[in-house]
């Protein structure tokens, strides 16, 4: 669970207008519902896609008018992909990623939809992305990849992401997160940095990531 309503990211916002709202990962719809809280004048866009909590978001946030749910995934282009969800307790640690200790932490419960952002906010016919939210376990920046053109009309990210200094104590040598083919702090600082998005704050999720909030200039 990442806390988007951190006094740290919220003073960045507290005197914007803020209309339309991306949360990717929205597990149970808590984080969403808490989003239309404070973002009263929003339209939420809430996606999840674990086949072992989406339906009941489903239902959690079917009495929210203002939440638009989705089924299904995001990523850097359309596909049908596997989903790992958690066994340990911890629904919000599943992924479309496999971790390092996947035989004794996580099992194939389905395979999934995959759509762009681009596709979606186009169908939706959202011409501005005030914020961004994601903790999807490593999938951040494959969405960022699938919003295309749309990049540039999205104002605020926040997501989780591995620190940029590896803890040792709870990692192997040589490996920057739980999660296997996921970016580096360095690889999506880069690709932030190159579509003109700067690092405004960074909050501690853990003791190997961060919640991190980018504006763009």
């Amino acid at each position: 669970m990442s806390n988007y309503w951190d006094p740290m990211f919220l003073k960045h916002l507290s005197g914007e207008s803020i209309h339309h709202v991306c949360e990717v990962g929205a597990r149970y719809g808590d984080e969403s519902i808490m989003l239309s809280n404070i973002f009263t004048e929003a339209q939420i866009l809430s996606f999840e896609c674990n086949p072992v909590t989406v339906e009941r978001c489903r239902q959690n946030l079917a009495l929210y008018p203002s939440i638009k749910f989705f089924d299904h995934g995001l990523g850097a282009e359309p596909a049908f992909l596997p989903f790992y969800s958690y066994t340990q307790d911890n629904d919000g640690a599943s992924s479309l990623h496999k971790r390092i200790d996947f035989n004794s932490t996580q099992k194939c419960t389905g395979h999934v939809v995959i759509k762009t952002l681009e596709s979606v906010l186009t169908e939706e016919n959202i011409h501005h992305l005030d914020l961004l939210c994601m903790d999807i376990q490593g999938h951040e920046l494959s969405v960022l990849k699938g919003c295309g053109e749309f990049l540039s009309k999205i104002d605020y990210v926040i997501m989780e992401e591995p620190k940029p200094i590896i803890n040792t104590a709870h990692l192997p040598n040589g490996v920057h997160s739980k999660y296997t083919g996921v970016p580096t702090s360095a690889e999506i600082s880069e690709f932030m940095r190159s579509n003109n998005f700067i690092e405004i704050e960074r909050v501690q999720e853990n003791l190997i990531e961060d919640n991190v909030m980018y504006k763009r200039v």
